[in-house]
């Protein structure tokens, strides 16, 4: 449980630009499964800026303002978070907490609702029926019906851009500018995928593709961790609806595919983020497990490479992790990082694969679990068979309130791991 109390400061920062459009959107579409206070504190924080721009102020004005207590007011907070409108950063003294805060502008309304979780989300509070009155509100004019007729010139005709050029390989860092971009930290969605493989490729997945097809599919997203739609495009160019099912998918070309726009991220779809079961320590040793979670297995072995390329017998090792012991992305980047650290950098799949059987059968599903696992073996104490997913090893990205147990699990559990 987040402890905020009046006499804590805070500093604000709002980094993205809002508009009235952006407020019409977060009272009509947000605020449902935000709540009342959530959004009375965004609007507030928002509307009052000006007032904290000569240093930290006392959360004791926020409190009188909304005529909220501090418990409520931290549990709005966290609501926020967990839509990507605020994020929240503290520095602890003995006599208070400074909070720093950045503000975020929501999603536009349709992006809001091609968002599967969040239109998802307000469909479970309000109903299908009022979300389709909600969509009615933010519709615009409907398009001309004239595709056969489009005169419009394309981007490339005009400017003919030579995608080899070092200008196209420069990133840009726009993290602080205009709207908010941040992306939502959501697992591979297989009716996004469904979606994107009907409308652009005209295959329906649930007659075309069986359950191995999509295992496969979801288990090379652990590998490579392009989005739905990066994928459902190199499926549907492997795809010969001629084959019987279960053979219709190239997976070889696929696979070789997926390799190639790897190593040009500039052109090729954007990576999904996969949910982040990230530790709250700032050490060294915490901050390179989040690395395991939040990487795909082919970036985190190729950070070791120097800017070689991984050896495809390599990445087969990695997809035989992912397909046939069923490993999570973190405990894969884990086991690769332990055997390099043990084998001078080497990668043996003998004994890799002999680690990961006995990995599966323990059913680890984070890269702490890993990682405690091999401290375990080393200081000769006995491993748990069983499932090391404790909430308080990960950190919390919704409402939900910590008990007072849960949080004294939390504080022996971090002395691990700092």
């Amino acid at each position: 449980m987040r402890l905020i109390k009046s006499n804590d400061l805070f500093e604000l920062r709002v980094l993205s630009q809002v508009s009235n459009e952006d407020l019409r959107v977060l009272n009509l579409l947000y605020q449902p499964f935000l709540g009342n206070l959530a959004v009375s504190i965004y609007q507030t924080l928002l509307l009052t800026r000006p007032l904290y721009e000569d240093g930290p102020s006392s959360h004791e004005f926020l409190f009188n303002q909304l005529g909220t207590t501090s418990l409520d007011f931290a549990n709005a907070i966290v609501r926020l978070e967990a839509c990507e409108l605020l994020r929240s950063y503290a520095q602890k003294t003995d006599d208070f907490t400074l909070f720093y805060y950045e503000l975020f502008s929501p999603k536009g309304a349709k992006g809001f609702f091609a968002d599967p979780v969040f239109s998802g989300l307000l469909t479970s509070y309000v109903g299908e029926r009022r979300v389709q009155q909600l969509t009615s509100l933010f519709s615009s004019d409907k398009k001309y019906d004239l595709k056969e007729n489009e005169i419009t010139t394309s981007f490339s005709e005009v400017y003919t851009p030579d995608f080899n050029s070092p200008s196209f390989n420069k990133e840009v860092d726009n993290a602080h500018l205009g709207k908010n971009e941040l992306k939502r930290k959501s697992p591979f969605n297989p009716e996004l995928f469904k979606e994107y493989l009907r409308k652009n490729h005209m295959i329906m997945a649930d007659l075309g593709l069986n359950q191995e097809d999509m295992r496969k599919i979801i288990n090379l997203t652990v590998i490579y961790s392009f989005n739905e739609e990066t994928m459902a495009a190199q499926i549907g160019a492997s795809y010969d609806g001629s084959k019987p099912l279960g053979e219709r998918v190239d997976y070889d070309y696929v696979n070789r595919n997926l390799k190639e726009l790897s190593r040009y991220k500039h052109i090729a779809k954007p990576k999904r983020i996969k949910p982040a079961n990230l530790l709250s320590s700032d050490s060294e040793k915490a901050k390179l497990i989040n690395r395991m979670e939040l990487e795909s297995c082919l970036d985190f072995l190729s950070s070791f490479n120097e800017g070689s390329v991984v050896a495809n017998s390599e990445i087969n090792l990695l997809l035989r992790l992912s397909n046939e012991y069923n490993l999570s992305n973190g405990v894969i980047n884990a086991l690769v990082y332990q055997v390099l650290m043990a084998k001078n950098m080497q990668l043996q799949p003998a004994y890799v694969e002999s680690i990961a059987s006995n990995l599966s059968r323990l059913k680890f599903s984070h890269a702490i679990d890993v990682i405690n696992y091999f401290d375990e073996q080393q200081s000769g104490r006995k491993v748990k068979p069983q499932t090391i997913t404790p909430p308080s090893s990960v950190k919390k990205t919704d409402e939900e309130e910590m008990s007072d147990e849960e949080y004294k699990r939390l504080l022996e559990e971090l002395k691990n791991v700092s």
